[in-house]
């Protein structure tokens, strides 16, 4: 009796761990293009036009290299 209910907890353990493993969560992805990487910020004009005024600079300084998150 005592080797089937630690058979049936192994196997409710393992079930659980595998739901939890594969369960996705659902998050907003934003996808930047190579040709334009400001495209997120369209809503806010002020901080589109600094994204644009950033990614010039970078592109006419070679040494210079910026990443925008």
């Amino acid at each position: 009796m005592i080797r089937l209910i630690s058979v049936f907890v192994l196997l409710s353990l393992l079930i659980t761990g595998y739901v939890y493993a594969t369960r996705s969560t659902e998050a907003n992805i934003i996808i930047l293009s190579p040709d334009q990487p400001c495209e997120f910020l369209l809503d806010d004009k002020e901080n589109y036009n600094t994204c644009l005024k950033i990614m010039e600079f970078s592109k006419t300084h070679d040494d210079v290299q910026i990443v925008i998150d």
